[in-house]
């Protein structure tokens, strides 16, 4: 709980240049619109930042969150590890009764579509992200990666 004090008030951000969050800020879109709690919009958006944000660049630094955070042993790839640790924070938001797609709080691929087209350019500050935002199709990628859970891709909705 101290950590996360310490986070929201910004200062782990001293002395780094400004940096907007890609989690709260695709979440607060969501929540603008919809009537979602706030830590449930974060549980469905941290998972899906996490699958969008993670390249070959980044890989080590989810490996090493699985292994400090999660206690996962390395699998056979940094990528795999990454992966696991991914799965294991989904295991835990619904260990906690916490929505981990945008289907489970009604949001349908169609507000998706809409939402990415009226807001893409409420995203500002997106180039320090570990992996930017800079189109609607980037964005619309984001909130698909929590939608098509069902099997349902977004495309044929």
């Amino acid at each position: 709980m101290w950590a996360a004090v310490l986070s929201i008030s910004h200062l782990s951000a001293c002395g780094r240049p400004a940096f907007n969050s890609p989690i709260h800020v695709t979440e607060h879109i969501l929540s603008a619109y919809y009537d979602i709690v706030h830590g449930a919009g974060i549980a469905i958006m941290s998972l899906a930042w996490f699958k969008y944000a993670l390249t070959d660049e980044n890989v080590p630094k989810f490996a090493k969150w699985a292994k400090n955070v999660w206690g996962i042993e390395s699998k056979n790839s940094d990528r795999e590890t990454a992966e696991a640790a991914i799965d294991a924070f989904g295991d835990f938001c619904r260990e906690l009764g916490l929505p981990t797609h945008l289907s489970e709080v009604n949001i349908t691929g169609g507000q998706i579509r809409e939402i990415t087209e009226k807001e893409f350019s409420g995203i500002k500050g997106s180039e320090t992200w570990f992996r930017p935002v800079m189109s609607k199709e980037d964005l619309l990628e984001v909130y698909t990666l929590r939608f098509s859970f069902i099997g349902v891709s977004l495309k044929t909705i």
